[in-house]
């Protein structure tokens, strides 16, 4: 029967001694003759010396090669316990004494390695187990016995532990002995005993402790996985972190940790030490998803000091290869590296692009068969692309809303604009009013205008944050803006399902959470937009606010926050109330001023520029109050003409002008009783009360002073003051025969 002590591990002739390729099994050392090695030294080159793998698994061949780490850890059975102490300076003795706390009397030995100097000590440790080991049993007995040496102040080299990790038996080179043949330094310890078992109270207690721990850091590696996936796909719904994506697929993990100088576990290839560490374990795992993704996680404390990645369960970190870029590459600055990978991936880009670039010749097309462009309302609303409308605060947005989407629904052109192709069906996606509000609105609307229910047909939609339907489709955190794709999608899905031809967002800044001021991650959720109303085959109407400059006259650049929501839309709505200037050209009163909207195309990328639509701003009644209470009146826009102003004067009315200013005397100023205004109003028959005929007259005496048939002069009043006075000029001179004037 074959004893303990004759069991035999892989013995192996030289470093490069491998058997793979001739697929013959290795050879064996008994454990007997191992111990007496220690005893007798050989003396040969250190690359020559013998060595041993404490496992009985010899088999060499190309699938399982005994030598691999791989090949180990699945067949290995294990008989021996090997220890390296290369630092401290440890006496024999303290060693053997450490093995016996630890293992109780067993078999074991101590003997100094082919390095070691009397001033500078180091050993190795051999102690014979009672059972063959598993790799995994083995490898905790080995972490065990480890930490048990830290507790004594002994640093054990954790490559030990490797399962393939050679083990050099005593040797000491000819280099290091005498000229007999003596050994200048060598040292053992030789204790006989029973083969160790786990039993020992300190062992079993060690082993217990490596397990419970090994279970609490793969809980929490499990864990870290888990929230390293969740935030890998939430990157995955963003824009710039595509790039990140396409990073993480073209490097691997491995590769990266070597660059940055990681050591791989010899107990397990997917453990890493990282250069943060100060500690012997090896803290950093990596650890590959279903999905074939990879995500590193670290125990250690130092990788946490150095905020290596995001932080998971209990304080450990987590990330994938572009966090290690970010750490190790750019000094933890994610802007820095994300930028750095955007320059590389469109660099990378524009090579494929460069490579394709060609010029094609254009086929000559019949322009009748051209597709015609998509207009949806007027020339205003084209199919297919986001349009933005800007109006300052009090503006009449919501009005203006209510009455656009009416007209949509209805397919009426009560605004003044076609609604191409009939009834539309049209969302309204409103942030900020509740439901009431905008029925207020919508109600006051369809009153003014004539609508009932039947005219709309079921084509109106109308939702309510204050209400509960919420939307959110970008938010922003350390890793950049978050495209929530899908909301996107659902929305996408929802216009298909049920035909809508236009959506509105109003207001738009309120359907995000990113900085309205940057342009790049403005113009991607407009682009997310945009991709919407393509493949949903309809309009998107953002509606925006203005800055706070935009109390003058609202233009393209007038829109709050970054200019990337004006440039990315093809048309853009301004809403403008009418000017001082205006009101008095046309006639309208001051306090009546507020009710006239002008609505203009300020950007007109697909259609030639078109003129100001003015609106009318009626206050409809909606008959909802009682005896105590006034009922609601709410505004509603209706289509507005302004007056034709004629700014200009026939000869035959200049002479009669001249005629009446010629028998009189008449002041300059319209503040004066006797304003050469009166005379004018007169000769053209106009009502001088009346603010559009007075603005008339007052166009009239600029034009005739200009054109010199009336002059300014200097006269005394009837105060003996000087003022301008106004006196007939070059005579105006009619031929009746062809209509031209004689001067």
């Amino acid at each position: 029967m074959t004893t303990k002590h004759t069991r035999g591990v892989l013995l192996g002739h030289g470093i490069i001694d491998t058997r793979k390729l001739a697929h013959a099994a290795y050879d064996t050392i008994t454990i007997n003759e191992i111990f007496e090695r220690v005893k007798a030294p050989t003396a040969v080159l250190k690359d020559a010396a013998d060595f041993i793998i404490p496992s009985s698994y010899t088999t060499a061949n190309a699938a399982d090669d005994a030598r691999s780490h791989a090949a180990q850890r699945e067949h290995g059975r294990f008989p021996l316990l090997m220890s390296d102490i290369d630092k401290g300076n440890h006496d024999a003795s303290e060693l053997a004494a450490a093995v016996t706390s630890f293992f109780g009397d067993v078999r074991h030995a101590v003997y100094s390695t082919a390095s070691a100097k009397p001033n500078d000590r180091k050993w190795r440790l051999v102690t014979e187990l009672a059972p063959e080991l598993a790799f995994n049993e083995w490898s905790e007995l080995g972490e065990a016995f480890s930490e048990h040496l830290h507790t004594l102040g002994v640093v054990a080299d954790q490559k030990l532990l490797g399962p393939a990790q050679p083990v050099y038996l005593p040797n000491v080179p000819p280099e290091r002995r005498q000229d007999d043949g003596t050994p200048i330094f060598y040292q053992h310890i030789i204790h006989e005993g029973p083969p160790a078992s786990l039993n020992a109270p300190e062992a079993s207690r060690l082993i217990d402790a490596v397990r419970r721990r090994r279970k609490e850091e793969n809980e929490l590696r499990d864990a870290a996985a888990t929230k390293a996936a969740q935030r890998r796909k939430k990157r995955q719904t963003s824009g710039s972190p595509d790039v990140i994506e396409e990073f993480n697929l073209s490097n691997e993990i491995e590769t990266l940790l070597i660059e940055y100088g990681y050591e791989q576990s010899p107990r397990n290839d997917k453990d890493w030490r990282s250069p943060h560490q100060t500690s012997g374990s090896f803290a950093t795992r990596v650890i590959e998803a279903d999905d074939g993704s990879q995500h590193f996680v670290s125990l250690s404390g130092s990788d946490a000091d150095a905020k290596i990645g995001a932080e998971g369960a209990s304080g450990c970190r987590f990330g994938d290869a572009f966090d290690l870029h970010v750490h190790y590459e750019h000094g933890g600055d994610f802007t820095a590296a994300l930028k750095s990978v955007e320059a590389r991936a469109a660099v990378k880009a524009a090579s494929k692009q460069a490579s394709e670039i060609k010029a094609t010749p254009y086929d000559w097309r019949d322009p009748t068969k051209i597709p015609r462009r998509d207009w949806v309302f007027g020339h205003w609303l084209l199919s297919g692309t986001v349009a933005v409308v800007v109006a300052p605060g009090g503006m009449g947005k919501s009005t203006f809303i209510s009455g656009l989407a009416l007209s949509l629904a209805s397919g009426r052109a009560f605004l003044g604009k076609n609604v191409w192709g009939g009834q539309q069906r049209v969302w309204v996606w409103n942030q900020e009013d509740d439901l009431d509000e905008l029925s207020r609105s919508v109600q006051a609307a369809a009153k003014l205008h004539g609508l009932e229910p039947a005219d709309i047909a079921g084509n109106l939609f109308v939702d309510s944050a204050m209400n509960g339907a919420a939307l959110c489709t970008a938010t922003e955190d350390r890793n950049g803006v978050q495209l929530l794709e899908p909301v996107y999608e659902a929305i996408k899905e929802e216009l298909m399902r049920r035909g809508i031809k236009v959506l509105i967002i109003d207001p738009f800044v309120s359907s995000h959470e990113v900085d309205e001021n940057s342009n790049i991650k403005i113009d991607k959720i407009v682009k997310a937009w945009a991709r919407v109303a393509k493949a949903a085959d309809c309009v998107i109407v953002l509606v925006h606010h203005t800055s706070k400059e935009g109390s003058a006259e609202v233009k393209t650049n007038s829109a709050r926050g970054a200019s990337a929501l004006s440039n990315a839309a093809r048309s853009l709505l301004t809403l403008n109330r009418m000017t001082t200037d205006d009101a008095k050209k046309y006639g309208i009163e001051e306090d009546e001023r507020w009710r006239y909207v002008v609505v203009s195309d300020d950007k007109h990328n697909r259609t030639p520029a078109e003129k100001g639509t003015w609106f009318h701003r009626n206050s409809v009644e909606l008959g909802n109050g009682s005896f105590e209470h006034r009922g609601d009146s709410v505004a509603a826009l209706e289509p507005w003409t302004p007056p034709v102003i004629v700014d200009y004067t026939t000869p035959a009315e200049v002479q009669d002008i001249q005629r009446l200013v010629g028998m009189g005397a008449y002041r300059a100023s319209e503040q004066a009783h006797d304003w050469v205004g009166y005379a004018i109003a007169r000769a053209l028959h106009l009502d001088i009360q009346s603010p559009a005929d007075k603005r008339r007259v007052k166009l009239t005496q600029k034009d005739l002073v200009k054109s010199g048939h009336l002059r300014s002069v200097e006269r005394k009043d009837f105060t003996g003051k000087p003022r301008p006075f106004i006196v007939s000029g070059v005579p105006m001179v009619v031929d009746y025969d062809n209509g031209e004037d004689l001067v």
